[in-house]
C-alpha cells in the first residue's frame, strides 16, 4: 500500500500580495476560475504573483512554477492568459532542496521557454518575506486538506547519514541556492540592461524624429527664402519700373504745371490772409464784450456781498436783542430751566447762567459736579461704555467693569480698570515710589 500511495502527488496554486502570502487553493479549483465557472471578487481588477506546486504525500514541495497572473472586473482570470503551467514545471531545471531532494524550479530567471519569461517572477530568497519558507509553512499547515502518509507508515529508516554525505547535502542546497540568486540577478541585470536599451532606442528615435523634423523645416525654409528673395527682387523691379516711368511723366509735366502751381499759390496765400483778418477781427470782438461782461458780474458781486454782510449783521442784532429781552423777561419772572444730561440726574439752570451752559453745556456741568472738563469727560465716557481700558498685548482689554454714578467718586485710571489691569497699575505705582 505504501508503494502505490508512495508516487502520489497533488497540486495546488497560492497567492502573493505585496510578497505575503494570501489565498491557497487547489489546482482544480483554480481550473473553475480559467473557465469562468468561480470569480475571486478580492482579487477584481489585479495582477497578482501565484505559484504553482506540485506537493507528495510527505508534505514536500517537488516542483514550482512562479507566474503572474492578473484578474477582471468579476474576479475571473483575463481570457488572454495562457500559460502552459504543467509544460514548463516538466521542463525545469533543479533548484533548491526543501526537504524532498531538488526542485524544478521555474521562474523568471530559469524560464525553461524563452518566451513566457515576461509572465514570470523571481521569488524572494532572503529576509522575512522569503517566498520559499512561506510556501513550506503553507504546505506543512496543509489548510488544503491534502492527504498525508503518517510518518509510522513510512518504510523503515534508511542508513545513517555520514558527516561527510550531509556536507554535501548542505553545499548541493547552498549551491542550489546560490545558483537561483546567481540567476536572479543575472536576471535583473538583463532585465535592466534591455529596458535601457529600450529607453535609449527611444531617445535615439526621438532624437532621429527631431533631427529629421528639423531639417525638413529647414529645407522648407530655404525653399521659401528662395521664393522670397525672388519675389522681393521682381516687386524691386516693378517698383523701379514704376518709379523711372514716374519720374519722366513728372519731368514732362513739370514745365507745363509750373505756372499754374505758382498762380495757385498766390491765390491761396491772398485767400489765407483775408480769412485772417476776419478771424482776428471777430475774435478782438468777442474779447472785448467778453471784459464788459465781467467788469458788470463784478458790481454786481460787489453789491450782493454788501447786501448779504448788512443783512447778517442785522439778524445778529436781532438775536441779541431777543435773547437779552428774553433772559431778562426769565429772572424777572423767575423761571429756571431743567436739564436732564443722558448720564442721568437733573439739574437746574438758572437764566443768569443759561447762556453759559448753551455755550459749554459740558463745562458747565462739569462746574455744578465739582470736577474739571477733563475729569467730567473721562466719566461720560465711562458711563457710555463701562469697560476696562488697559492694554495687553498692544490690545485694549474690553473686560466690563463696575459702573461709578458719582463722577467725584470716579478715579481715572482705577475705576475704569478691571481688577487684572488695577493690581498692574498698583505694583507700578509701588515700584515708582521710591
Amino acid at each position: 500500500m505504501i508503494r502505490q500511495t508512495e508516487h502520489v502527488t497533488h497540486q495546488a496554486v497560492m497567492f502573493f500580495e505585496s510578497g505575503v502570502l494570501a489565498k491557497e487553493m487547489l489546482f482544480a479549483e483554480f481550473e473553475a476560475v480559467l473557465d469562468q465557472v468561480v470569480g475571486l471578487q478580492d482579487f477584481a481588477d489585479k495582477e497578482l504573483q501565484a505559484c504553482f506546486l506540485r506537493i507528495n504525500q510527505r508534505q514536500q514541495i517537488l516542483g514550482a512554477v512562479f507566474f503572474l497572473v492578473d484578474f477582471d472586473s468579476r474576479g475571473f482570470v483575463n481570457r488572454s492568459w495562457n500559460l502552459p503551467l504543467q509544460h514548463l514545471l516538466d521542463k525545469a531545471e533543479r533548484g533548491p532542496d526543501l526537504g524532498g531532494g531538488r526542485i524544478r524550479l521555474a521562474c523568471r530567471s530559469r524560464c525553461p521557454v524563452a518566451w513566457h519569461q515576461r509572465q514570470l517572477w523571481d521569488p524572494v530568497l532572503e529576509g522575512a518575506d522569503a517566498t520559499l519558507p512561506q510556501l513550506q509553512r503553507a504546505v506543512l499547515r496543509n489548510r488544503l486538506g491534502l492527504p498525508v502518509v503518517p510518518p509510522e507508515r513510512d518504510e523503515p529508516e534508511a542508513a545513517p547519514v555520514t558527516r561527510h554525505e550531509l556536507r554535501s547535502r548542505e553545499l548541493s542546497v547552498l549551491q542550489a541556492r546560490c545558483d537561483l540568486q546567481l540567476a536572479t540577478l543575472r536576471s535583473e541585470h538583463q532585465q535592466e540592461q534591455q529596458a535601457l536599451h529600450q529607453h535609449y532606442q527611444i531617445q535615439l528615435g526621438q532624437l532621429r524624429a527631431a533631427l529629421e523634423s528639423a531639417k525638413r523645416l529647414f529645407r522648407e525654409e530655404k525653399h521659401r527664402s528662395r521664393q522670397l528673395a525672388a519675389r522681393l527682387q521682381a516687386q524691386a523691379d516693378e517698383v523701379r519700373r514704376a518709379r523711372e516711368q514716374a519720374e519722366t511723366a513728372l519731368q514732362a509735366r513739370q514745365g507745363a504745371e509750373s505756372e499754374q502751381l505758382a498762380e495757385l499759390r498766390r491765390h491761396f496765400e491772398t485767400e489765407l490772409q483775408v480769412r485772417l483778418e476776419r478771424a482776428t477781427a471777430e475774435l478782438h470782438e468777442t474779447l472785448d464784450m467778453r471784459d464788459v461782461e465781467l467788469f458788470y458780474r463784478d458790481e454786481q458781486l460787489g453789491a450782493l456781498r454788501e447786501e448779504v454782510s448788512r443783512l447778517r449783521q442785522e439778524r445778529e442784532s436781532l438775536i441779541s436783542r431777543n435773547a437779552a429781552h428774553l433772559l431778562e423777561l426769565l429772572a424777572e419772572r423767575e423761571v429756571s430751566l431743567v436739564i436732564y444730561p443722558p448720564q442721568g440726574g437733573a439739574f437746574t439752570v438758572p437764566p443768569s447762567e443759561l447762556a453759559h451752559y448753551l455755550e459749554a453745556p459740558d463745562s458747565w456741568l462739569a462746574e455744578q459736579q465739582g470736577v474739571s472738563q477733563e475729569h467730567y469727560t473721562l466719566w461720560c465716557r465711562h458711563i457710555a461704555a463701562p469697560l476696562c481700558l488697559g492694554e495687553t498685548g498692544g490690545d485694549r482689554c474690553g473686560e466690563p467693569v463696575p459702573k461709578v454714578d458719582d463722577p467725584v467718586r470716579f478715579l481715572p485710571g482705577h475705576s475704569d480698570r478691571c481688577a487684572r489691569h488695577r493690581a498692574k497699575c498698583t505694583r507700578a505705582d509701588t515700584v515708582a515710589a521710591p
